[in-house]
């Protein structure tokens, strides 16, 4: 990639950098909230499982 790549147009770039902001907090309001109801116990599991089997494979 030679070169400057050309000027950047903020005004375009705008709404979609408000949009991703907006969805972002919206999405980590929502998974705080889930957290809250069912803990992270499913995300402990989701982890260790692959982790043990692996490390299991790796050394038999």
């Amino acid at each position: 990639m030679p070169g400057n790549p050309g000027a950047v147009d903020w005004l375009a770039m705008g709404p979609g950098v408000l949009i991703a902001g907006v969805s972002a907090y919206i999405c980590i309001h929502y998974f705080l909230k889930l957290l809250d109801r069912i803990g992270m116990t499913p995300f402990v599991i989701d982890r260790m499982l692959p982790g043990t089997l692996r490390l299991y494979f790796a050394y038999n």
